[in-house]
C-alpha cells in the first residue's frame, strides 16, 4: 500500500500544523519552492528538498502499525513548519510517481524522482515527547490508546501552561485564542469560565472547551474523547441561572430607584435687537423669557431626543430652524454681520406660524405692514446732474432704520418694530438716498439696474432706449457618445454672439463666454454720454438652461454639450420639447434629426389573403407608401411600428399614416380591423367575415371572387 495515497492519514498529519505553517506552507507549495521529491524506502520514508532562506531537506517517516506520519526539517525551526507542509502536499501530489511496496528495498536501492539529499537519507526516527503527567495528559492519553503525536502534545502542554498561568491571574480573552486561533476577539479582558476554580488541567479543559463551543469556536478532533461536558453541565447550569437571577434583581432594583419622568413644555421666540437678534426661552409655566445660553442646548436637545421636554407646536420649527446638532457651534445671539444670521433669519421670518414668536424689545409680535415698500427715483436734469433714488414707505414717508434685508420673494426688510415687504434690495446704503451721476444711469448698464429694482424708467432715459435682443441658436446633433463608441446620444449646444461681440454658451451653471484669442474686445470706461442707450433683452436667453433639463438632458464635460439618451420614446418628446421652444430661437438640426420634422410617409391599405385551413384565410396588409427607396423590411418596420417614429439608419426617423377616408374606416371597422393596429403579422379571419361588401374595397377582385364563391357552397 501507497500511504501517500491515504488521504486521512495526510489531513490528519497537516491538520496538526500552526496555521501560519500551514498558510505559508501554501504559498511555498504554489509557488514551486519544492525542488524535488524522494522515496527513500517505498510505503515508509520519503524527503522533499524546499527553497526558503537556503535549500532546506525535509524527513517525512510513515509509522504503519499506528498510521501516522513523523516530519524533521534542518531549517532552525526543525518540527511543524512551513517547508515540511509544502514538502506534504508535493509527495501527496506526487503519490502515482512512487511504489506502494517494497520491491526498492530488496535492491537496497530508493526510488527516486531527482537524486535525493544525502543528508535526508541520514535521518532516523526518533520517540515524539510527550506533556507532564497529569489528569489530562493521562485521560488523553487512555483514550486514544496510545502515545500522543507532537501536534497533540504541544497543545496538551499549553493547556497546562494557560492552567497554571489561570491559577494566579485568572482566565482572559488572550489566552482562549491560543487554545482557539479562530476567536476573532483581542486583547486581555479578563473572562468568567467557572463559579469556582476548576482545580486540575482536565475539569479545566472542560469549562474552556465549553466556553469555545459557546463561541462556535472550533475544538480539536484529537481532544474529543477527554471532552464530556456531562461532568460539568449541572454546574455551569446551576451558576448561569443564579447569574441571571442577580442580574434581574439589579435591573429591577435600578428601576425601582429612577425617578418619575416629568414632561415640560418649552416655548422659543426671537427678539429683535439693534445689532441682533437674541434666542430666548422659558418653560410655559414660567412668566418671563430668559436669554438662551450655549450651556442649555445641550440640555434641552438631550430632553427632546429623551422624551422629556416637548416645546409648543408653534415653535417647534423655530427651534429645527435655530439648532444645529450637527454643527461644531449653534448661535443664540444672532449677530446681523453673521451669514448664518441672515439664513436663519430668512427662513423664520417666512414661516407664518411663529410669526407671533419675533417679537421687539417690548415683547411685542413685529409688525407686517399690508403695504410694501417702494423705490422713488428723482431724475437729473442734465448730464451734470445725478439720478436720487429713495425707499419710501406707500404713504411716501422714509421706512424706519433698515436693520437687514432678507432676499426672497419677495424681499424683506426688517426693522426694529416690524417687516416690511418691498422691492429687490440694491444692496448699497438704506438709510441715505442713493445718488447716482446722471451718465451712470444714462446707460445700457444703468438702464438694467433699475429694471432690476423694478423701477418705472423716466421718459430721459426712455427716449434714447433701443431694445436689442440677442439672438439664441440650438445645435442639436446626433453622434457616438466618443470616438468609436457603438452607443449614440444626442448632444444640444446653445450658443449666442453677445453685445461685444464674444461667444456665450449655455453650460450647467448657466451662460459663459468663451473669449477667443484671436479677436480683440474694446470696451468703453469713463462717463461717456450714450447717445442711444442700448438695451440688452436676455429673456430668451434666460429659459436655457432649464430646457435643456426637461428634455432629460446632462452637461457633459466631454464635448461640452448638454447629452439626452437616445431612446425609443426621445422622438415624439423631442417633438413635442421643440414646440415650446420659442420662435426668436434658431434651431440647427443635423440630417438624422431634421427627419423628425418631416411629413409622415403616406400609405394605401390592400388586404392579401391567403388559405389557411377549411372556410379559414390569413389576411395581410399589402402596403403601398409614396418612397419607393423604402427596402420590404424596412416597410415591415414601419407596419410594426402602428404610426409611431422608426429609425432607418442614414434615412433617418420616419414613421407611417395611412391615407383612409371615412367610409375606409367605417369598412375596416366591419371586419373588426383598424388601420392603427396594422403590422405585418397575419390575421386569421372566417370566410363568413370576408365576404362582407366591406371586404370587397380592399381585396383583389379575384380574391373577393373567390372568397364570395366558398360562402355560397357552405
Amino acid at each position: 500500500m501507497n500511504p501517500l495515497l491515504d488521504t486521512s492519514a495526510i489531513k490528519e498529519f497537516l491538520e496538526g500544523f500552526p496555521a501560519q505553517s500551514r498558510n505559508l506552507g501554501k504559498r511555498y507549495f504554489a509557488s514551486g519552492a519544492v525542488r524535488r521529491t524522494t522515496c527513500l524506502k517505498p510505503g515508509l520514508q520519503y524527503s522533499a528538498s524546499v527553497q526558503g532562506g537556503e535549500l532546506y531537506d525535509v524527513l517525512f517517516l510513515y509509522d504503519p502499525v499506528t498510521d501516522t506520519w513523523d516530519v524533521e526539517c534542518t531549517c532552525p525551526v526543525t518540527y511543524d513548519c512551513k517547508h515540511a507542509y509544502a514538502g506534504m502536499l508535493a509527495l501527496q501530489t506526487a503519490a502515482n510517481k512512487f511504489p506502494g511496496v517494497p520491491d526498492s528495498s530488496k535492491t537496497g536501492k530508493a526510488s527516486l524522482l531527482v537524486l535525493p539529499n544525502p543528508a535526508a537519507t541520514a535521518r532516523v526516527k526518533r520517540e515524539e515527547p510527550q506533556p507532564p503527567a497529569s489528569p489530562l495528559a493521562t485521560a488523553l492519553t487512555v483514550a486514544l490508546g496510545r502515545k500522543l503525536k507532537r501536534n497533540e502534545s504541544a497543545y496538551v502542554m499549553r493547556v497546562q501552561r494557560i492552567h497554571r498561568d489561570a491559577s494566579q491571574r485568572g482566565m482572559n480573552l488572550g489566552s482562549l485564542r491560543e487554545l482557539a486561533p479562530d476567536l476573532q476577539e483581542y486583547g486581555w479582558q479578563q473572562i468568567e469560565l467557572w463559579p469556582k476554580w476548576p482545580g486540575d488541567d482536565l475539569n479545566f479543559w472542560l469549562y474552556c472547551a465549553w466556553e469555545m463551543r459557546r463561541r462556535n469556536l472550533a475544538i480539536p478532533q484529537f481532544m474529543l474523547p477527554v471532552t464530556d461536558f456531562s461532568v460539568i453541565e449541572p454546574v455551569i447550569k446551576t451558576w448561569e441561572r443564579a447569574k441571571e437571577i442577580e442580574r434581574w434583581r439589579g435591573t429591577l432594583a435600578h428601576l425601582s430607584h429612577l425617578p418619575e419622568p416629568n414632561m415640560e413644555v418649552l416655548d422659543f421666540r426671537l427678539l429683535i435687537l439693534p445689532q441682533e437678534v437674541q434666542v430666548q426661552w422659558k418653560n410655559v409655566a414660567e412668566e418671563q423669557f430668559k436669554n438662551l445660553k450655549q450651556s442649555h442646548l445641550r440640555t434641552i436637545h438631550e430632553g427632546f431626543e429623551s422624551g422629556t421636554l416637548s416645546a409648543v407646536a408653534e415653535v417647534a420649527s423655530l427651534w429645527a430652524t435655530i439648532y444645529k446638532p450637527y454643527d461644531l457651534f449653534t448661535a443664540t445671539n444672532l449677530v446681523f454681520s453673521r451669514p448664518e444670521t441672515i439664513r436663519i433669519l430668512n427662513r423664520a421670518l417666512r414661516l407664518p406660524a411663529i410669526a407671533s414668536r419675533i417679537v421687539t424689545p417690548e415683547g411685542v409680535p413685529l409688525g407686517w405692514p399690508e403695504e410694501p415698500l417702494r423705490y422713488e427715483l428723482q431724475s437729473a436734469e442734465d448730464d451734470a446732474g445725478d439720478y436720487h433714488l429713495r425707499l419710501l414707505q406707500a404713504d411716501g414717508k422714509p421706512p424706519p432704520p433698515v436693520l437687514l434685508t432678507l432676499k426672497g420673494q419677495p424681499t424683506l426688510y426688517l426693522t426694529q418694530h416690524a417687516v416690511f415687504r418691498g422691492p429687490p434690495s440694491h444692496d448699497f446704503a438704506r438709510d441715505v438716498d442713493l445718488k447716482l451721476p446722471a451718465p451712470v444711469v444714462e446707460s445700457s448698464q444703468g438702464v438694467n439696474f433699475l429694471q432690476h429694482l423694478k423701477i418705472e424708467l423716466p421718459p430721459r432715459i426712455t427716449q434714447r432706449m433701443r431694445t436689442l435682443a440677442l439672438k439664441v441658436t440650438l445645435h442639436c446633433e446626433v453622434k457616438p457618445a466618443y470616438p468609436g463608441s457603438n452607443s449614440e446620444s444626442v448632444y444640444l449646444r446653445a450658443s449666442l454672439e453677445n453685445e461685444t461681440g464674444e461667444s456665450e454658451i449655455c453650460g450647467a451653471s448657466g451662460w459663459y463666454a468663451q473669449v477667443d484669442p484671436r479677436k480683440q474686445y474694446h470696451k468703453t470706461f469713463g462717463p461717456v454720454r450714450e447717445e442711444v442707450i442700448t438695451v440688452i433683452d436676455r429673456s430668451v436667453q434666460k429659459q436655457f438652461p432649464q430646457r435643456f433639463q426637461t428634455l432629460g438632458g446632462k452637461w457633459d464635460y466631454y464635448s461640452s454639450s448638454w447629452k439626452v439618451k437616445l431612446t425609443k420614446s426621445f422622438p415624439e418628446h423631442f417633438l413635442r420639447w421643440l414646440e415650446t421652444i420659442p420662435p426668436e430661437v434658431e434651431v440647427l438640426l443635423d440630417r438624422s434629426l431634421a427627419t423628425l420634422r418631416d411629413a409622415p410617409l403616406a400609405g394605401s391599405v390592400q388586404l392579401n389573403v391567403e388559405e389557411a385551413g377549411v372556410d379559414w384565410f390569413d389576411l395581410k396588409v399589402a402596403l403601398n407608401v409614396t418612397d419607393t427607396s423604402l427596402t420590404p423590411e424596412e416597410l415591415k418596420l414601419l407596419l410594426n411600428a402602428r404610426g409611431g417614429f422608426v429609425r432607418l439608419g442614414k434615412k433617418g426617423w420616419r414613421r407611417l399614416q395611412f391615407n383612409l377616408s371615412q367610409e375606409e374606416d367605417e369598412r375596416l371597422a366591419r371586419l373588426g380591423l383598424d388601420a392603427r393596429d396594422f403590422t405585418a403579422e397575419p390575421q386569421r379571419l372566417h370566410a363568413l367575415q370576408l365576404a362582407d361588401e366591406a371586404a370587397s374595397k380592399f381585396l383583389p377582385e379575384e380574391q373577393a371572387e373567390r372568397i364570395r364563391r366558398r360562402v355560397e357552397e357552405l
